[in-house]
């Protein structure tokens, strides 16, 4: 049985704070989708919904939750004038267009399909194993990592990465 929700903070806040700050660095917007996965997880004990595994369930809920944020923020970005300019003057240095590689490399994580994103995300954001990656989406072992391999082949040829550098 899933905890209530003031245990639940207690016991698992501090690690879905630690998987949205890996995600998307802004306090105000990892603070806005902590609050978002924890109301989640409140409706969902309200509509008696079944909660197994309380702490993936937070950490799966919080991860899907800073992704669309990406996403749509990303779409945003696209449309808006202002930000064009302000995409120019962030890569004047070195720190500035490591973060913008980061940001990047979230939108195309963000923009893979379900399975491949999730396992990614678990794999290389939460260093889970994939036997547990299989276990919380329900698939095998092998299933979980070539998820994971077919991600990264895709962020790979995205990126234009030969294994030792990236192109432009």
């Amino acid at each position: 049985m899933a905890p209530p929700t003031n245990t639940a903070l207690e016991l698992y806040g501090p690690l879905v704070m630690h998987v949205i700050w890996r995600l998307v660095p802004d306090r105000d917007d990892a603070s806005d989708i902590y609050q978002d996965t924890f109301l989640e997880y409140h409706r969902a004990q309200t509509e008696q919904r079944t909660i197994s595994h309380p702490k993936a369930w937070l950490c799966r809920t919080a991860r899907n939750r800073a992704f669309d944020h990406l996403q749509a923020k990303r779409k945003q970005s696209r449309t808006d004038p202002e930000n064009m300019g302000e995409m120019a003057e962030e890569a004047q240095s070195e720190h500035q267009t490591a973060h913008l590689m980061i940001n990047r490399l979230r939108e195309l994580v963000a923009d893979l399909p379900d399975q491949q994103r999730q396992a990614f995300g678990m794999r290389h954001f939460e260093d889970l194993a994939f036997a547990e990656i299989a276990s919380q989406l329900g698939c095998s072992a092998d299933a979980a990592r070539a998820s994971t391999h077919k991600a990264m082949k895709k962020i790979r040829a995205l990126l234009n990465f030969d294994g030792r550098h990236f192109h432009v």
